[in-house]
């Protein structure tokens, strides 16, 4: 499928050389979380978008006027919510500011977004469903989830839906990145001074390398912008292709990086059952990527290759 262009109404013009170059503005809501930092490097690659990163204080989901601020100065022409309260713990010893954070805000930013016409991405969690189904989720499998954190998440997208129909909803999956902390960089850091490792072999997901995220989440955004087609606008899946446990991953990293750094680190097997937390964790959480391939054609690496990628931009 080709890229629907913007409105002529919200686009700017740039003379890039002897082109004439169409950017579309993006105002990413989050600017410290892995998939924004990914976003704002993405972006300076291509000629076609520029992108905008917020985040508090001056821009706090919590409040309208600060959100109508954001709005009216930037003029975007597509909104990218990567904003998230990530602490999966801390959402069971305080639902309330995930359901703020996590729904609430969202459907502030949503609404304010559908007033002034502007589409909305927002990204969401494989966490919303309970876990017990082996097989990869498809986009319409129900959602039921089995702790506060899932919960408040499931709450965002149902209101995002609720607020504004140019909404475009991603579930994706476990993100890392060669920033922040994530699995990966934190795995490194252990294999430095840990002979040996437990990892859980048993609980299985799909490890989503956030570079691959943001280029993929770049061509929605450039799709529903200006977008007319009210059947693309819906939920989707979107992370790294193939399954895979802890144990798999911790596996992958260990051999990307021997070469270049000698770690020698032994990886040990153990059940998500042994994991001491004080949530409840689906077990099974793959995520089916089919609707989005033929919807916009958008085919994810599979997460051995963002491993590869990964590892060679830390060491």
């Amino acid at each position: 499928m080709g890229l629907v262009l913007p409105s002529v109404r919200t686009m700017i013009t740039q003379a890039i050389g002897s082109r004439l170059v169409l950017t579309m503005r993006i105002l990413v809501a989050g600017w410290h979380g892995q998939v924004a930092r990914a976003l704002s490097e993405r972006s300076v690659v291509r000629d076609d978008v520029t992108a905008i990163a917020v985040g508090r204080p001056a821009f706090d989901l919590s409040s309208q006027p600060s959100i109508g601020r954001s709005l009216f100065g930037i003029e975007p022409d597509v909104i990218i919510k990567t904003a998230t309260y990530t602490d999966v713990d801390g959402a069971e010893d305080n639902p309330d500011r995930a359901r703020q954070e996590n729904a609430i805000g969202a459907a502030n930013l949503a609404a304010d977004a559908a007033r002034r016409g502007i589409p909305i991405i927002h990204l969401s969690t494989a966490q919303v469903f309970d876990g017990n189904q082996i097989k990869p989720y498809m986009d319409q499998d129900l959602a039921e989830p089995v702790n506060s954190y899932g919960l408040s998440k499931l709450a965002g997208e149902r209101a995002v839906a609720s607020a504004n129909s140019k909404h475009l909803i991603v579930k994706t999956g476990w993100i890392y990145s060669p920033f922040g902390q994530n699995f990966v960089t934190t795995l490194l850091q252990r294999a430095r001074t840990q002979a040996n490792i437990d990892f859980v072999a048993d609980q299985t997901a799909l490890p989503t390398y956030s570079i691959h995220l943001a280029d993929a989440l770049l061509e929605l955004a450039a799709t529903a912008t200006g977008q007319q087609d009210k059947s693309l606008f819906g939920t989707y899946h979107l992370a790294g292709a193939g399954c895979a446990s802890g144990y798999d991953v911790a596996t992958k990293v260990i051999q990307a990086s021997a070469d270049q750094s000698g770690l020698a680190t032994s990886l040990r097997t153990i059940s998500y059952k042994e994991v001491e937390s004080r949530s409840r964790r689906p077990q099974h959480t793959c995520l089916d990527n089919t609707k989005v391939k033929e919807k916009f054609s958008i085919y994810m690496p599979n997460w051995q290759d963002g491993i590869e990628e990964c590892i060679k931009r830390i060491l």
